[in-house]
């Protein structure tokens, strides 16, 4: 908010959007903002796009599915379900599967508290909010390339950036291809470099990104994963914004 109150804009713009903290934010203090979202998984798009139309369907399908598990065998068996081959046969079984993946409880893949039953974060309490964005916005399935370039000289774009951390060991990334994001870093050197759009660059902290990003450094702050570790991580916030 400290950033976003020195500037003027029209349109939020979000390449690597995940679960679009930023645009949901924004949306919610303005929706006469333009909202230009979008992410390289296709699944999580998919998901997106379509679970407003069918929310209470698929919550009641996932709370039968989580009332019959009762072991870790049980839990094992749904979790390493292929959804990619669930989509092609039937839409809603499809979104029940990524929301049970996505959403109930493990400690990690594969690891099930044998005592406690899968229970749903979250998902009731902000599904309204989340739905009344997607019934009015499209969650696209773009690579970034082509988001920079679209919006690469427009005064009127804020684009947030929350990108792959360098790092970091994620086996979430696998899927994609390597080219993906082989340039990535170089891309938003350019951005921040060249564009004339507002950039505000999100990242964990590494001595690679202090070194390379050091003029647009802006602010670290401190960042928790899990509520119940004690361990700290630190992030750095990049812009281009002309600070006064």
């Amino acid at each position: 908010d400290e950033l976003l109150s020195k500037i003027k804009y029209k349109k939020v713009v979000e390449p690597f959007g995940g679960s679009l903290a930023f645009t949901i934010d924004q949306y919610y203090k303005n929706k006469d903002l333009e909202f230009y979202p979008s992410d390289i998984d296709n699944e999580l798009t998919l998901f997106c796009n379509n679970f407003y139309k069918h929310d209470d369907i698929i919550i009641k399908k996932l709370l039968e599915i989580i009332k019959n598990i009762s072991n870790k065998e049980d839990y094992d068996k749904l979790y390493k379900k292929s959804i990619s081959k669930i989509q092609e046969e039937n839409i809603e079984d499809f979104m029940t599967y990524y929301l049970f993946k996505k959403t109930c409880y493990a400690i990690r893949p594969g690891l099930y508290y044998l005592d406690r039953s899968p229970k749903l974060t979250n998902v009731l309490k902000y599904k309204n909010k989340l739905n009344d964005f997607f019934k009015d916005h499209k969650y696209n399935n773009i690579h970034y390339k082509y988001v920079f370039k679209q919006f690469y000289n427009d005064e009127d774009a804020i684009i947030f950036l929350d990108p792959p951390y360098v790092n970091s060991v994620c086996s979430f990334y696998d899927k994609f291809d390597e080219t993906d994001y082989s340039n990535l870093w170089e891309d938003i050197y350019d951005m921040l470099e060249n564009a004339k759009c507002k950039i505000i660059l999100i990242v964990n902290d590494n001595f690679f990104m202090k070194k390379c990003y050091n003029k647009w450094f802006y602010k670290q702050y401190e960042k928790k994963y899990c509520y119940h570790s004690s361990k700290k991580t630190y992030h750095n916030i990049f812009t281009n914004i002309k600070l006064d």
